[in-house]
């Protein structure tokens, strides 16, 4: 959805972008223990920076060092042995393999204007948002078929039993949809809300598929709220602010859920005039800034555990991969690189 984040969807007069990387991350928790953390760094001498390495700093990996040219973007298979890459000139998704770091098959290659994407959570299928709506393809490159008319769907997520994909989408204004794959029914989750001076953006389904926690926008201010999956019983969980002069949705990473879809981390603005990382329990009890110091932190991402998270911050001057405790304690710099800001932190699935 997805920002402080490489890989981005602009929805025409929206200007909503959208994040694979951060999004996936989040979706592929599953329970196991936490393993390592991938992240981006700029293009050097037409080489992308992506590094891989252990959540205590040891066992560093550049990945895909021979390779020119690779875009912002990493979203990992579930297998934790694969990942899509965005090579060429249309940046097109690419299945790629950790181990030998070789590139192989195009699996976004004949959907127009590719853009967000997220993997099913048994690996076999790859939901893609395209200028002519939804479209799903096997992660063999194979089987393409268009199953929402939405068009330019971002913050694309998956239901755990690869039933239904939510994904945002701008028309005459920001909406959230789910798509019932069987039956190709496209379902508006936001419709009873369109005279209430809301704006939906930046939306993430909790692990059961049961809730939706999303940012919103009003006369009333900014707010992190919560609904069903069905649309109904929204409620607000906590504000949270913005101090720049023109609000750009797109610029927010959606709420991140916990794996066992009791707490949500969230960015915000604090007293301090930065950004900070916020959890709060799913009833909007517990409010807590875990990052309450200078610098900008942003992007959080859970470990499968839930006991630590990974995050960007530019406390040290710029912009490093860091990783802490769940309750903000102990963080660590991951990334230690001085010379050049990284982004985009993502655990790296069953491992």
């Amino acid at each position: 959805m997805t920002s402080t984040r490489p890989l981005w969807q602009r929805s025409h007069a929206a200007c909503i972008l959208g994040l694979v990387c951060a999004a996936f991350a989040a979706a592929s928790c599953n329970g196991q223990s936490a393993g390592q953390v991938s992240y981006l760094g700029p293009t050097i001498e037409g080489v992308r920076q992506i590094h891989l390495v252990d959540p205590d700093g040891s066992e560093r990996r550049q990945l895909f060092a021979g390779e020119q040219e690779l875009g912002g973007g990493l979203v990992w298979v579930p297998d934790g042995e694969h990942v899509l890459v965005f090579a060429g000139e249309d940046r097109e998704a690419v299945l790629a393999d950790i181990e030998t770091e070789t590139l192989g098959r195009c699996v976004t290659c004949g959907i127009p204007d590719a853009g967000d994407l997220a993997i099913s959570p048994d690996g076999s299928w790859v939901a893609v948002g395209s200028s002519d709506g939804l479209y799903l393809v096997e992660l063999s490159g194979t089987g393409l078929q268009l199953v929402s008319p939405i068009v330019r769907p971002g913050w694309i997520q998956w239901s755990p039993d690869g039933k239904r994909v939510g994904f945002f989408a701008f028309e005459d204004r920001p909406r959230l949809y789910q798509v019932e794959i069987a039956v190709g029914e496209t379902l508006e989750l936001t419709a009873a809300y369109d005279e209430g001076g809301l704006t939906f953006f930046a939306p993430h389904w909790s692990p059961d598929w049961d809730w939706v926690a999303v940012r919103t926008s009003s006369r009333e201010g900014l707010a992190i709220q919560v609904m069903r999956a069905d649309g109904t019983g929204l409620t607000k969980v906590a504000d949270w602010e913005f101090r720049g002069e023109a609000l750009d949705p797109g610029l927010f990473p959606p709420p991140q859920w916990s794996p066992d879809g009791e707490s949500i981390l969230f960015t915000s603005y604090s007293p301090a005039g930065d950004s900070d990382i916020f959890v709060v329990d799913r009833d909007g009890s517990g409010l807590a800034n875990l990052t309450n110091g200078a610098g900008v932190d942003t992007d959080p991402a859970w470990s499968p555990d839930g006991k630590r998270i990974a995050f960007v911050s530019s406390r040290d001057g710029n912009r490093e991969i860091y990783i802490m405790n769940a309750d903000g304690s102990e963080p660590v710099n991951l990334s230690n690189s001085p010379q050049t800001d990284e982004f985009s932190p993502a655990w790296r699935p069953g491992r």
